[in-house]
């Protein structure tokens, strides 16, 4: 469908682009049904950014839409929720025009297809969803737009445009690759960098990134958001947890799973550079060697800085009296969000039953690089601020296998648009669309359906799949 008036130009100039660029492929390469079963596993080898750089001011002002000019941007709250005391929102950055919450994430509009969706979905062509955000609403994106900086842009661009919405993002792996002569000319050559200049290109876009906000959006940075507070409503407070994964999810009794990682073709591992303390030694013999430690997770985290210590102070005095806590991360919290755990009350992954799709080598692998424990200590440490009985989201990427469950009082959401063939084969949901999980002026939580492996409960199972590679053997 045609683009906007206002970005035909540059939408046209990208999809000529990307229809003469090879994509980044996986050097995975599994042709039986246990790659179609796992296939963002495998194109998960090519999906590794997070968030490890320096938070500071930025330093464009974003383009505005003229209709939102008068409202609240900041400060204090003319009206506060009640219960809550004025002096609260000192330890938040307020934004109560924003009731609702979307989310969305690994949207890979470096894929034709996948840009042609977005710019689509944002112009308003063809029948209108039940539930779309707004100029009202903020969307929640966690991770995973693209490695190109003027893919993220141009992607940031059409949200933002055709939705009107606010964006708040964290960097997934893939914003954190560096690599090739178009990044070698700009000087760009470590990680580090790199996500320092996704921030930097996120401000300007008008874009919350982690805890920056847009210049003359708010009057600091290193401070939580407070969504939708006034009478009546149930206000949410949004925390960014940029991060990486540390090998601390991998699967225990499945060694043998994981024998030759040390020549798996992950490409972080070819594309990510890090600064040589966050790196591991003398483990080549796992082949950890090539897996960052748990030193970038905390640093990246942050537990004690500033943006915790806010979010703790506002939930300590604030927290009992009705707000809940919308935490989000691109990388997988705990191995309760692994694709293949199927029962989150177990307390012991069972690899003779959920590694029943004959790709379990695969899952083995990507558990290994699926995210961080510290992700899950650090947004419970957080969350009990606020009394035990607050609603607690958590938003999260990454593994292209959509979640929604709740395990010890937080739930857990994962709403990925992934690949088209993930899409095609039933991986992903056929008509993945932005996800309202929040309404300041309803309650607060937005419940769905519970998902725990989408493609078995909802996309045909086993038998679909079977279906899905027959289709696709006839078509080549």
């Amino acid at each position: 469908m045609p683009p906007p008036p206002s970005a035909a130009s540059s939408n046209s100039s990208l999809l000529r682009r990307r229809a003469h660029e090879p994509s980044a492929k996986s050097a995975v390469t599994l042709p039986s049904l246990a790659s179609v079963v796992l296939c963002a596993l495998a194109t998960a080898s090519r999906h590794s950014p997070a968030a490890a750089f320096r938070l500071s001011r930025p330093s464009a002002p974003p383009r505005r839409r003229g209709r939102c000019s008068d409202r609240p941007r900041c400060g204090r709250l003319s009206s506060l929720r009640p219960g809550f005391r004025d002096g609260d929102v000192s330890d938040v950055i307020s934004l109560p025009h924003l009731r609702r919450v979307f989310a969305i994430s690994d949207l890979h509009t470096d894929d034709r297809k996948n840009f042609s969706w977005l710019v689509e979905r944002c112009s308003g062509a063809g029948p209108p969803p039940p539930e779309s955000p707004g100029e009202g609403d903020a969307l929640i994106v966690a991770g995973d737009i693209s490695h190109d900086l003027d893919t993220v842009r141009e992607t940031l661009r059409i949200i933002r445009e055709g939705l009107g919405c606010t964006i708040f993002f964290v960097p997934g792996n893939h914003e954190a690759w560096v690599g090739g002569s178009v990044m070698e000319a700009a000087g760009i050559f470590d990680s580090m960098t790199k996500l320092e200049l996704v921030r930097e290109a996120c401000v300007e876009a008008g874009v919350y990134c982690c805890d920056s906000p847009p210049r003359g959006e708010a009057p600091s940075s290193s401070r939580p958001f407070l969504l939708g507070a006034g009478a009546g409503r149930t206000p949410a407070l949004l925390l960014p947890v940029p991060a990486w994964y540390d090998d601390s999810l991998s699967l225990p009794g499945c060694d043998d799973l994981v024998e030759g990682f040390a020549a798996w073709p992950w490409v972080d591992f070819a594309r990510c550079v890090w600064p040589r303390e966050y790196l591991r030694e003398g483990e080549e013999d796992r082949g950890t060697a090539r897996i960052p430690s748990e030193r970038l997770v905390h640093a990246l985290l942050d537990t004690r800085g500033p943006l915790a210590s806010h979010a703790r102070s506002y939930l300590r005095r604030a927290g009992r009296s009705g707000a809940g806590l919308i935490s989000y991360s691109h990388f997988l919290p705990c191995g309760r969000t692994l694709p293949d755990w199927k029962d989150v009350r177990a307390d012991v992954f069972d690899r003779e039953s959920w590694f029943d799709h004959g790709a379990g080598r695969t899952s083995a692998k990507f558990a290994r690089v699926a995210g961080s424990a510290l992700i899950d200590e650090h947004v419970r440490s957080v969350g009990r601020e606020g009394g035990g009985t607050m609603p607690h989201l958590h938003v999260f990427g990454h593994s292209h296998r959509p979640k929604d469950f709740v395990w010890q009082g937080v739930r857990y959401i994962h709403n990925p648009v992934g690949k088209p063939r993930e899409r095609e084969s039933g991986m992903v949901g056929r008509d993945v669309d932005f996800q309202l999980i929040w309404d300041a002026d309803a309650g607060g939580p937005v419940q769905g359906p519970v998902v725990i492996r989408h493609w078995e409960e909802q996309g045909g199972g086993l038998e679909g799949i079977r279906d899905y590679m027959e289709r696709r053997r006839r078509r080549e």
